[in-house]
């Protein structure tokens, strides 16, 4: 971090968060279960007749071997299996959340008090956003999202009896002066209805937009949430696959106060089917989340988290970050191939932003209002994209489609492209 940054840090004063005042009911009524709260006694010297943990004497694995791209070999004996393959903390094992806590902070810097910072392992982002929702959002609250934003907390939300309210966007991100000018209305607008205290933001390589929020502007957004008390949560799976460089400060990295809850994901830059993201951010927060954890997912799985562990141990901070610096060249790559094949069919049909990293691109289709029947007819092709009302927070009609740009190929590009500038062609047609 620059000594500039570390300037801006000190430059602002932390602001008290009352994180009673911010939580759900429900999470003002939630407590820990006691029998996972008794599992920090489960340890070597105690005899264990405290919980119900079966014997690892009954596990049919003993040992396992995963061999690695490089043709490296990462072996597991039984003694760490067995550890593994049992019951574990809810916040995750003990080994894994240390890397990660030393990464984050070697990453981001948080400039929150160190007593106030923590570090969870939860079962993907997914996961982690339900648990966000769980602790600070009620029946009848709003939560505030980008206008086109990743469907998945809309779909969390919309079940809690909670609404969304979308915020435009521009080429660097949330525009801030919209996100004032809700907040500050919202009386007028939302009478008698609570005001939104949290937003939902996905910055870097977006999805579905691909637009990485600019420094500039996460500073913005950062001082808007400390004016109107927001709580932000950061889900940043793409952070590591943005295409600018140096990396773009996160929001984490700018929280003075601790409120901003950060996701991070393994599923872009290690393996989606391993189910495991991590959490950062004000332990109050935390601890809530953990106590839903308690009696849902009771944490990630024990053998995707010693995999991980065991993985990053035989990288280090500098060879995992490595690591997700070839993803990214990848991705960077595919992007590319893709961008080149709309130029070629798509010309004069349609838009496309260059996205600022990540896999998605966010294409608007010029003179059909709605992509709907796009996307059907493409199906008849068998080409597969998203149309974009899907990632609108009211589901309205939309103009744009998401394409993920990860499994294709230049063949598959050629023809879906041929096949989406035909339909496009077809219905423009029709709506003159």
């Amino acid at each position: 971090m620059s000594s500039q940054e570390n300037s801006d840090h000190a430059e602002r004063a932390p602001v008290h968060v009352d994180y009673q005042q911010l939580f759900s009911k429900a999470a003002s009524r939630v407590r820990q279960s006691p029998l996972r709260r008794n599992m920090i006694h489960m340890i070597e010297g105690n005899i264990k007749m405290g919980t119900g943990l079966p014997s690892a004497d009954c596990f049919p694995v003993v040992e396992a071997d995963f061999k690695l791209v490089d043709g490296s070999v990462i072996h597991m004996g039984k003694d760490l299996l067995h550890e593994h393959l049992q019951y574990g903390q809810s916040h995750g094992y003990p080994d894994l959340r240390k890397w990660m806590t030393e990464f984050q902070r070697r990453v981001h810097s948080p400039p929150i008090q160190p007593d106030l910072f923590d570090v969870f392992i939860t079962c993907g982002s997914t996961d982690s956003i339900n648990l966000v929702m769980k602790v600070l959002l009620d029946e009848g609250d709003w939560v505030l999202v980008e206008e086109a934003t990743y469907p998945s907390p809309l779909a969390a939300v919309h079940p809690m009896g909670v609404h969304a309210q979308g915020i435009p966007v521009d080429s660097q991100g949330i525009v801030t002066e919209e996100l004032d000018k809700v907040l500050t209305s919202w009386d007028d607008l939302h009478p008698g209805v609570r005001k939104p205290r949290l937003l939902y933001v996905v910055p870097s390589g977006g999805n579905p937009t691909g637009i990485t929020t600019s420094l500039a502007r996460k500073r913005a957004i950062y001082d808007t949430a400390r004016a109107h008390d927001l709580v932000i949560l950061e889900d940043d799976p793409y952070y590591f696959l943005d295409f600018t460089t140096p990396l773009i400060p996160s929001l984490l990295s700018m929280d003075v106060d601790g409120r901003v809850v950060r996701l991070d994901s393994f599923s872009k830059v290690i393996a989606p089917g391993l189910r495991t993201g991590v959490v950062s951010g004000p332990r109050p927060l935390l601890h809530k989340m953990l106590m839903f954890m308690d009696f849902t997912s009771v944490g990630a799985s024990g053998l995707s988290q010693v995999l991980i562990s065991e993985l990053l141990r035989h990288w280090d901070h500098d060879g995992f970050l490595r690591h997700m610096e070839s993803v990214k060249d990848f991705y960077k790559h595919k992007v590319q191939m893709v961008l080149s094949y709309t130029q070629k069919y798509l010309t004069g049909l349609a838009e496309c932003r260059p996205p600022g990293g990540g896999m998605f691109l966010w294409l608007k289709v010029l003179g059909v209002s709605d992509t709907g029947t796009v996307i059907d007819k493409l199906l008849e092709d068998h080409v597969v994209m998203v149309g974009g009302s899907v990632f609108t927070p009211s589901n309205e009609k939309n103009a744009h489609i998401r394409i993920s740009v990860a499994m294709v190929t230049e063949e598959d590009c050629d023809k879906a492209f041929s096949s989406l500038a035909k339909i496009i062609r077809s219905l423009q047609a029709a709506e003159k």
